[in-house]
């Protein structure tokens, strides 16, 4: 597995993975990036943006180093279908660059090494990754202690959030990681903020999916919903745009002195 066939695996345009591997070729990046890549993570992130370009260097290391951990997520016996639709984060972050500055890069260095290391796993419409809980979370009424292992539910930004496709992703976490080890699927996401069901139309997507969780928490200090529906923040919310019934509905919300935050929930792994 090459870094080119890595990155034609996963989606990511040919323009940007040549654009990179120009300039940090696979060899380069094994020898002056990987060992601080594998040991010192926080080094490594220092070093990348030191470089002089560094949203297309820190792309070259990653798809070098994805392409080189390939064999061994194999010889773990995980399937391609996981290894790639993992590693495709580099393609959404690749392309929210793109829509920031116009430029081939990547954003989110930090959060992509989850995916790299395999801290974290998508399978099929969602990612999983495994963690213990720093504060008791609620379903219901049961209450589940600070250090209960559960699954951060994380939501990637590109196809719909249909609720078969859903339904399919929990359920094939449920078989790869086991119903035992993890008693909860948990969520931190600007999906279950309470005040979207104000704004969105009953049976909504969105809704559905936040129907699926015990929201027991809102942060409301986190402007996420903003970021994520309008693609930026703007300190004037009149002059956000107004594309999608969504936005129409969210911008008028801001106007009036709304605050979405972000919600905190769970569901059990056997609910």
């Amino acid at each position: 597995m090459t870094a080119e066939q890595l990155a034609a695996r996963i989606g990511l345009p040919a323009e940007g993975s040549a654009c990179a591997l120009r300039l940090i070729s696979p060899r380069q990046a094994e020898t002056e990036y990987f060992p601080l890549l594998e040991q010192q993570e926080t080094e490594f992130l220092q070093a990348i943006a030191r470089h002089p370009r560094p949203e297309l260097a820190v792309l070259a290391v990653y798809l070098a180093y994805a392409a080189a951990q390939y064999p061994r997520w194999k010889a773990r016996g995980i399937p391609d279908e996981v290894f790639f639709a993992t590693m495709g984060d580099m393609a959404i972050w690749y392309r929210e660059h793109r829509h920031r500055t116009g430029k081939p890069g990547l954003v989110e260095w930090a959060w992509l090494l989850e995916s790299l290391k395999g801290r974290l796993v998508r399978l099929g419409r969602l990612q999983y990754q495994p963690r213990t809980l720093d504060a008791p979370a609620r379903w219901q009424e049961e209450v589940f202690p600070a250090g209960t292992r559960v699954l951060e539910v994380h939501i990637p930004a590109e196809q719909p959030l249909a609720p078969q496709a859903v339904a399919d992703s929990l359920q094939q976490a449920r078989a790869w990681f086991g119903q035992k080890e993890y008693a909860l699927f948990h969520c931190h996401s600007w999906l279950l903020a309470p005040a979207l069901r104000g704004l969105l139309p009953a049976g909504a997507n969105l809704l559905r999916f936040q129907d699926l969780f015990t929201v027991y928490d809102v942060d409301m200090t986190c402007r996420q919903a903003e970021e994520r529906v309008f693609g930026a923040l703007l300190d004037d919310p009149s002059a956000y745009p107004g594309n999608t019934r969504l936005q129409r509905s969210l911008r008028d919300y801001l106007q009036q002195g709304g605050r979405v935050g972000v919600g905190i929930g769970c569901r059990p792994l056997n609910a």
